[in-house]
């Protein structure tokens, strides 16, 4: 034996088995941190990119998205961020709220496919078309 080994006699376990127990955690904990970082890359991406703006039209995409984009995207017009609100096939609820509450309504029904790259691609033929340049998505 040498001074050293005297010295740390369990730093010769730790060079042994150390590296793969550590190795063994990373590979156990990874699921778990790509877990986290999928959330919260959710969280950030669901951030306004930027503060609502004077804007030719406010969008609300279809689907659920959690009971909040149509209110949110009613409160842009009433709040005077545009005169015209589009609804891309809304719920009956939200279909009659809006046609009462607010004055330039569209509801789009036709959108195909009917997902969020349908909704994309009819909003900017449909914006290009009408000459409307900018939009506020709900």
């Amino acid at each position: 034996m040498n001074v050293q080994q005297l010295m740390n006699p369990a730093g010769s376990a730790w060079h042994r088995f150390g590296w793969r127990f550590l190795l063994l955690m990373l590979l156990l904990l990874l699921p778990e941190l790509t877990l986290l970082g999928f959330f919260m890359a959710g969280a950030l991406l669901s951030c306004p990119a930027a503060a609502a703006h004077q804007a030719d039209v406010v969008v609300v995409l279809g689907g659920s998205g959690g009971g909040s984009r149509y209110p949110r995207g009613r409160d842009l017009v009433l709040a005077g961020f545009s005169d015209r609100l589009v609804l891309i096939e809304p719920t009956v609820a939200e279909r009659q709220d809006a046609l009462a509450a607010l004055p330039f309504v569209e509801i789009w029904d036709d959108v195909t496919p009917s997902n969020s790259w349908g909704e994309a691609q009819t909003t900017r033929a449909r914006m290009q078309a009408r000459g409307w340049r900018t939009v506020l998505v709900g």
